[in-house]
């Protein structure tokens, strides 16, 4: 993300993220098939989504986020933003959690998330 317009993209300013700012026209990284998508719940908090990489995107993403510390990243579904977390270090985790407190939305993002899971061959 940035301040500055980019080429092509778009600037993002939404209800949940208003004024966020401009991204690229493509995502400087895309992360599908996912290895499993689902709710996962701490007692006392409302449940997150849980997304599980495969192993050969772990690599992907800790280079990414090693060259994005300091910066603001937008996670996306689509054209869908949700989530814009400042990368504090590089991640070398094949786990992310989102957390939406709608539940109507939560479920709507696992759905969609679902079918981004890799199919077993046959």
């Amino acid at each position: 993300m940035s301040p500055e317009k980019t080429e092509g993209g778009r600037f993002i300013n939404t209800k949940a993220f208003p004024k966020l700012g401009h991204i690229a026209a493509k995502p400087a990284l895309v992360i599908t098939p996912l290895k499993e998508a689902r709710l996962f719940k701490q007692p006392g908090d409302q449940p997150n989504i849980l997304i599980t990489l495969q192993s050969n995107q772990v690599d992907q993403l800790t280079d990414f986020t090693s060259k994005n510390i300091g910066k603001k990243i937008l996670l996306m579904l689509g054209k869908e933003p949700l989530i814009a977390p400042r990368v504090l270090e590089k991640i070398r985790t094949p786990a992310l959690q989102i957390s939406l407190s709608e539940e109507k939305k939560r479920t709507r993002i696992l759905k969609a998330l679902k079918q981004l899971i890799e199919k077993p061959k046959h």
